[in-house]
């Protein structure tokens, strides 16, 4: 009971120092991308179908590929139940797991140390106190205009929840792996399964940090007497069967294939020596704490603490890339980086040994002399800086609504901020959208940031990508990127159709998706197309092309294939007047799947149900004195 207090009071703590996040309106920082999550989470809210299709961002794409489901569907169950907007309850769930990271902080000391008063010094130090900025000059000069600690930074500025919200659930994993090496229940171990997968399904940065604490925990219980190792691989083997309904393998590839690409500024020099220089040092710190004979819980946290620095580290002091985007990885950093310093303080302290004593007071007098100033601005600075903004000052809103007003047939080539957030708030097709690692084609893409970037560009360019209206911000534009070099390239060769300050929209001339052909959407998973076929030609449609697409001509199935731009292309007889329905149906790998993932799952709560029900049907045991235990 005193525990759950404990946690209660922590949560309050960050509640009141963070309730900005809490609020409605639009991040003060102009390059947040959190708007582009909530607009997924919309989509999801109003189409849950996981294997359907979605028309609206990058020229249409599987709904499986928008990003991973935790969030989103958590997002959409908590919409249908509060009826309370998609972009509130987004922010609001993210929000609080982001706050309930030092809770799990919490959880994880007195779990391993047996001690409360340790466990709370460990949640304030990490809910207050940030170290990357003294650490990173990179990030120090990332502050902006708040005083907030490095994972609150990466929420408000860059719209980090997912991320933050798979950092919250670290911690536990922690602990579940622990409770499935050292148990000897099913249970134990499915749970372990279950929290694996649910941060895998969260955020894939959250991912691939819980591989390598998954890592570094195997190879601090190698040789413990006390974990069996095969129970925790098999929690991880039994976690991808409960996560492969979503993570199949084409999905896994094109993640892979895509985050170096889409990485900002990824670089992997010396591949080989740098991520042997990285497993090497693992090995050789994971030998010294052994031959030290340091305990698992301290040395499972230097660990990790290690890993992370040398991925961030590397990144800010030297600009190699370890992993993709390693410069996100210092959020990790700070968690584990507090653990360990609490607990070899906290070691040394009842070792009972002045000497261990006096260094330790020494060492974290120091660092409380560095942080405390940082630490208290926080504190103390009040929340006026980062208050939300009304979206209805934003002239992103302004833009998207006028051209949502329109009804466009086509799409919209969209830049900066105004991309992102599109589709938060409208159902309008466009080129751009916000989680790049899910395309299968990258073409659309890579063709509208040469747009951005080029001098001139072709009206046939536009009409072949179906663009209908083009939105560009000027460099006096009060949106964040301004990303095009060249932003009144099309004055005198495209129509103005509106003009607001340095923003202006552009009418590209439309002839619909399928060329002379008339297209409709039915829903967002069937495309109707209806008009005359040439004879001897083909018919291309500018949506994306996928396997799970299905094609009738005239209730005749006709095969459906990609083209040179990775387009739609029909093989369709010719005919005066012809009407084609093209219909999304999933492939057979995601229902094999699903299959498997189904199966899982109901193995596993059988499993269970079946122990407890032998629980509650065993007799009651006789301790040695005659007393029923």
């Amino acid at each position: 009971m005193k525990n759950i207090l404990a946690a209660i009071c922590i949560f309050v703590i960050n509640l009141a120092l963070n309730w900005p996040l809490f609020s409605s309106g639009e991040s003060p920082y102009r390059q947040s991308i959190e708007l582009g999550y909530a607009g997924i989470s919309r989509f999801i809210a109003e189409h849950p179908n996981p294997w359907g299709w979605n028309p609206f961002p990058y020229c249409g794409l599987p709904t499986q590929f928008l990003y991973l489901p935790v969030v989103p569907y958590a997002v959409a169950l908590l919409t249908w139940i509060s009826h309370a907007p998609h972009e509130l309850v987004y922010r609001i769930l993210t929000s609080a797991l982001t706050c309930a990271g030092p809770i799990a902080v919490f959880l994880l000391v007195v779990y391993f140390t047996k001690s409360r008063v340790w466990a709370m010094l460990a949640a304030i130090s990490y809910t207050v106190f940030s170290p990357a900025y003294g650490l990173f000059e990179q990030i120090h000069r990332d502050r902006g205009i708040t005083e907030l600690p490095w994972r609150l930074q990466v929420l408000v500025k860059y719209g980090e929840g997912p991320h933050n919200a798979g950092l919250a659930l670290l911690p536990l994993a922690v602990i579940a792996l622990w409770a499935a090496g050292t148990g000897r229940r099913f249970w134990q171990l499915a749970a372990a399964a279950v929290v694996l997968a649910l941060i895998t399904l969260t955020n894939w940065v959250a991912a691939l940090a819980l591989a390598f604490v998954f890592l570094a925990f195997v190879l601090c219980a190698i040789g413990s007497p006390s974990v069996d190792l095969r129970r925790v691989l098999a929690a991880a083997g039994l976690a991808y069967l409960l996560a492969c309904f979503w993570l199949t393998p084409s999905f896994i590839r094109t993640i892979a294939f895509n985050w170096p690409q889409d990485a900002v500024n990824y670089r992997l020099e010396n591949g080989f020596v740098t991520i042997g220089g990285f497993l090497l040092s693992l090995a050789l710190v994971r030998f010294t704490l052994y031959w030290f004979r340091v305990e698992f819980y301290r040395s499972f946290v230097t660990l990790c603490a290690f890993g992370f620095g040398w991925v961030t580290l590397r990144y800010y002091a030297g600009g190699v890339d370890t992993v993709p985007e390693s410069h996100r990885y210092a959020i990790e950093f700070e968690l584990f980086l507090c653990l360990a310093l609490v607990e070899w303080f906290r070691v040394a302290m009842i070792s009972g040994d002045r000497v261990k004593q006096f260094c330790a007071v020494a060492s974290a007098s120091i660092m409380l002399l560095m942080g405390i100033g940082p630490a208290q601005r926080y504190v103390l600075h009040g929340w006026d800086r980062w208050k939300p903004v009304p979206r209805e000052e934003t002239v992103e809103l302004r833009i998207a609504r006028w051209i949502a007003e329109q009804k466009p047939g086509g799409r919209v080539l969209a830049s900066g901020g105004t991309r992102l957030r599109l589709n938060s708030w409208f159902d309008v097709q466009q080129i751009g959208g916000t989680f790049e690692s899910g395309l299968r084609n990258r073409k659309p893409l890579e063709t509208s940031l040469q747009i951005r970037n080029e001098e001139k560009t072709p009206v046939e360019t536009l009409t072949a990508m179906g663009v209908e209206y083009v939105a560009i911000h000027g460099p006096g534009s009060t949106e964040h990127y301004r990303d095009y070099r060249f932003p009144r390239k099309f004055d005198g060769v495209l129509e103005k159709v509106y003009s607001d300050g340095d923003n202006y929209v552009y009418r590209v001339p439309f002839h619909g998706l399928g060329g002379q052909m008339e297209t409709k959407w039915r829903g967002t998973d069937n495309l109707e197309i209806t008009g005359a076929v040439a004879a001897g030609g083909s018919v291309t449609v500018a949506v994306n092309y996928d396997p799970g697409w299905r094609a009738m001509q005239d209730s005749k199935p006709i095969a459906v294939e990609s083209d040179s731009f990775g387009f739609i292309k029909l093989a369709a007889a010719p005919a005066a007047q012809s009407r084609i329905e093209l219909h999304y149906a999933g492939t057979l790998e995601q229902r094999v799947m699903a299959g498997i993932g189904l199966l899982s799952w109901l193995l596993v709560l059988g499993w269970l149900m079946r122990d407890a029900s032998r629980a509650l049907s065993a007799p009651p045991q006789l301790s040695p004195t005659g007393t029923k235990e």
